[in-house]
């Protein structure tokens, strides 16, 4: 057969172009067989050796071939400060890496104050194998979520097979297993790591999250809208697991789980729900997520339950800033339609999407519409539309960083002076709105850090 060379196949414009998107195919089916190849989640080992050490290079060359994570973490002589270099260092890695189970192996000579550090951190902590003459038995002993052991040696093999043997006692069994592993992960991880879209990715469409409070059960769509402003910042919530079991039914369409998760805010709690298999994915259709209370404390949690609910004294909140464009508009002239049947309708849907949004002020334009939009809400709230005109901007702007400076505030207005409004709020690069799109819901969140903006849709 003989060769074509690069001249001849571009002297000819359509041999060209399909060369090209034959090129283009092959590329894009690489990088996507790649993307699966390449391990989303690692187990993570903190070695507390020096990175430029001589050992350095055989811990990590050890580490990878287990397909393990490896960061180095040099002690130093403070306890306080190796508790919050250690925690800062967990933090760092949870954003740059994707760490499996959200938890991390400590390595190290010696166990006094690795086994301190262990026990400073039993969240972040899972696995701790020492090694040394001074190792003491009685300090290797963790919590009920953590597993511990000693090294005759601290050779970097020896004491990854160490790690290795301890993670099988709680690592998933079959493919199966592991997969819906996987999912939960990934859910812990995306809100760790302030990703909306690859949190909220994770439902099923008739997902439901059923929160601590009675009042928090919320479908996709009303928990999204709720937790906007929590994904505004680098983390939304943390939630360690610590636990997990999970049962699976005989045709492989449901797995049901629970798992125990450690949380620096709000001590132990319990996840359960449903797994339902879409496309050959596990997605959530139901969490449910509840404190875990000690028996012998339940009379001072029920009295707490009972009592008024006070602020921190000097507490600070930002501001929370929803806006909406007026929903579909009727086909009649003049400036000033009503909405149509389609915007009534989706203007009922908007009072279910927020109806977990402490929203406390409305504000619309002049035009019936806007307010319109709002007037459901307004009557299930009791609240009153304040109008702005739509050309007065910077008044609305100068309001919502003044008076209404941290509150919750919902606001209709146009295609035109939403952008507007949020670049004079210091959205950077506001997004433009179709004139046919009406399912925009942005969320700005205004602080000491500046305007951070989560677009959403209803």
């Amino acid at each position: 057969m003989s060769s074509i060379s690069g001249r001849q196949v571009f002297a000819h414009p359509r041999r060209a172009m399909l060369m090209l998107a034959l090129l283009c195919a092959a590329l894009l089916a690489r990088a996507g067989e790649a993307q699966e190849r390449v391990p989303l989640f690692a187990p993570q080992v903190i070695t507390c050796i020096e990175s430029a050490s001589s050992q350095a290079e055989s811990w990590r060359g050890e580490a990878a071939q287990r397909g393990y994570g490896v960061a180095f973490f040099a002690l130093g002589t403070e306890r306080v400060a190796n508790v919050e270099g250690l925690r800062a260092l967990c933090a760092k890695l949870r954003r740059e890496r994707r760490v499996l189970g959200l938890r991390f192996a400590l390595v190290g000579p010696g166990s006094t104050e690795l086994a301190a550090l262990r026990d400073a951190l039993p969240y972040d902590i899972a696995i701790l194998v020492s090694w040394g003459s001074d190792v003491s038995m009685s300090a290797m002993q963790g919590g009920a979520y953590q597993a511990s052991a000693v090294a005759l040696s601290g050779e970097p093999k020896h004491v990854l097979e160490i790690v290795s043997s301890l993670r099988e006692g709680h690592a998933a069994q079959d493919e199966e297993q592991r997969a819906a592993d996987l999912t939960l992960d990934r859910f812990h991880d995306a809100a760790a790591r302030a990703d909306l879209e690859g949190y909220f990715g994770l439902f099923a469409p008739e997902g439901i999250f059923l929160g601590t409070d009675a009042s928090e059960r919320w479908d996709v769509a009303q928990f999204r809208a709720w937790a906007a402003p929590h994904f505004a910042g680098d983390s939304a919530w943390i939630f360690l697991p610590l636990q997990r079991h999970l049962v699976f039914d005989g045709g492989g369409a449901h797995a049901w789980f629970d798992e125990v998760l450690g949380s620096r805010s709000y001590g132990l709690c319990r996840g359960s729900g449903v797994l339902r298999r879409i496309e050959g994915r596990w997605k959530l259709a139901q969490y449910n997520l509840a404190f875990l209370v000690p028996n012998d404390r339940a009379d001072s949690v029920v009295a707490a339950i009972s009592g008024e609910a006070r602020p921190a004294a000097g507490s600070t909140s930002p501001t929370v800033v929803y806006l909406v464009r007026h929903s579909e508009k009727a086909l009649e002239s003049g400036s000033d339609p009503e909405l149509s049947e389609v915007g009534r309708a989706r203007s009922a849907r908007l009072v279910e999407i927020l109806r977990s949004v402490p929203v406390e002020a409305l504000i619309a334009s002049q035009y019936r519409r806007t307010q319109q939009t709002l007037a459901p809400l307004a009557a299930a709230r009791g609240l009153t539309v304040k109008t702005i005109p739509a050309d007065e901007v910077d008044i609305l702007a100068a309001e919502l960083r003044g008076p209404l400076s941290g509150r919750t505030i919902l606001l209709s207005g146009h295609s035109n002076t939403i952008p507007e409004l949020l670049k004079l709020l210091g959205v950077a690069e506001p997004p433009a709105i179709e004139d046919r799109d009406y399912s925009n819901l942005f969320c700005v969140v205004l602080d000491a850090r500046g305007a951070r903006l989560q677009h959403l849709h209803f």
